[in-house]
């Protein structure tokens, strides 16, 4: 794990001269990491390990869009998950968060979750398909963004699901960025088994 144990600006500044390194590299490389962000980075193909044993491989852009695998999703970094009912071809209810999504995937008869990013959500004032009504249940400021911890307004006992919201300024308030409403996009829903 090359960049672990460094302050912010000296792991940017290797991980540039890591990535001048692997264009003029004529061979393979195995880089191993914990860091999801580094894997992303770094690694035309991925493999996902969990206590030893292959989980997934592949292209890795592929694995973060559709991991396929719970566990894999969760490896790549997604923290929404529920539980679900498939209720047609394209549609599903949401166990955990009490909400009907139509999916761009076809949801084939042997899928147990869905999960989606907490950057893929988007705010929404109106009400229409695949939107939730929100309250905050939760909000941790870092430097660049706010993330909120959201739970369906209208089933007070659901999951509540992680939103990340990229600040504009220094200044700008946690409850600004609160939308009445958020947007499941239909190609970010994972179907995950």
């Amino acid at each position: 794990e090359p960049f672990s144990a460094l302050d912010g600006y000296l792991k940017d500044v290797l991980q540039r001269d890591m990535s001048n390194f692997l264009r003029e590299y004529q061979g393979d490389m195995v880089l191993v990491t914990h860091s999801r962000d580094e894997a992303f980075k770094f690694c035309e193909e991925l493999t996902l390990l969990k206590e030893g044993s292959v989980l997934v491989t592949g292209e890795t852009k592929e694995i973060f869009e559709n991991p396929g695998l719970l566990e894999a999703a969760r490896l790549t970094g997604c923290k929404n998950f529920t539980a679900v009912q498939r209720l047609g071809e394209h549609e599903i209810y949401a166990v955990d968060w009490d909400l009907i999504l139509h999916t761009k995937a076809l949801t084939e008869r042997d899928i147990t979750c869905a999960a989606i990013r907490g950057h893929w959500l988007k705010p929404c004032e109106t009400m229409g398909k695949n939107c939730m009504p929100v309250e905050v249940v939760e909000c941790v400021e870092t430097p660049f963004e706010y993330q909120y911890l959201l739970r369906n307004k209208e089933k007070k006992d659901s999951t509540p699901i992680w939103w990340m919201k990229p600040k504009g300024s220094f200044q700008e308030l946690a409850s600004e960025s609160v939308p009445k409403y958020m947007y499941f996009p239909e190609e970010h829903i994972m179907l995950l088994k």
